[in-house]
């Protein structure tokens, strides 16, 4: 990732939500959602090397955890729903948009349980403050996640585990 800011508070203020020269890899922060979580660095690796794991050790104090994780719960909470009418209250996350004049960008972080994702959606910018893109394809990666066959995380669509809200 790269941060190209000046000290204006305008730029910074900017920079906190993703706009102003702010680039960073889904990959990467699907490794702060994770590292958010637990409080541990998880390096990424493509195949688990045999042996002990390393020790687990949290370069991160907990209390300042602690005020992130709320931050990520309450923006489920009071930002996505009913949008994001899965997860449970385990979910923890954090959506945005940067608006540009060719495409618009459309991000979700976010963890539950012991699995942590982010995502990206490239949208057409005259379309873009209709839909929350990222959420909904937030929604739709935990609702597979937890559906029959692949592997159940504990994780229900809205209505519970077949879909079917029981209210009608």
């Amino acid at each position: 990732g790269s941060v190209d800011i000046n000290d204006e508070e305008a730029d910074v203020a900017s920079a906190m939500i993703g706009e102003h020269g702010i680039e960073v890899s889904p990959l990467s922060m699907a490794l702060a959602a994770a590292a958010i979580s637990d409080g541990n660095w998880h390096a990424p690796s493509l195949i688990q090397e045999e042996g002990p794991a390393p020790e687990q050790t949290s370069p991160f104090e907990e209390e300042h955890l602690e005020v992130v994780r709320e931050g990520m719960r309450d923006a489920v909470d009071q930002r996505m729903m009913p949008e994001l009418a899965v997860g449970g209250p385990d979910l923890h996350g954090q959506w945005s948009r940067v608006e540009g004049q060719e495409v618009s960008h459309h991000w979700f972080v976010g963890y539950q349980d012991d699995v942590a994702f982010a995502l990206v959606a490239e949208v057409d910018p005259s379309v873009s403050l209709w839909q929350p893109y990222a959420v909904q394809g937030a929604q739709s990666f935990l609702t597979e996640l937890g559906s029959p066959g692949t592997g159940d995380q504990g994780l229900e669509p809205a209505g519970g585990p077949d879909g079917v809200d029981p209210s009608g």
